[in-house]
């Protein structure tokens, strides 16, 4: 409540949460594939998935914030 108020403008919107829960949705569509590491995927793919199921902290840090 502070930081809004002495920088005079908002820190987020409306607009910035809708963004972050639809980034949320994509990114946990894509990443159905972290569930398969028992069967054997190879490097990239592992890198791949284990890449977008950290970057989702990203637009749950803007809920989170909001």
């Amino acid at each position: 409540m502070i930081i809004p108020y002495a920088n005079t403008r908002r820190i987020a919107s409306k607009h910035h949460l809708i963004w972050a829960i639809y980034m949320m949705a994509y990114m946990g569509f894509i990443v159905w594939g972290h569930h398969m590491y028992l069967i054997g995927l190879d490097h990239r793919s592992r890198a791949m998935y284990s890449t977008i199921t950290v970057m989702i902290s990203l637009p749950a840090t803007v809920k989170v914030v909001n």
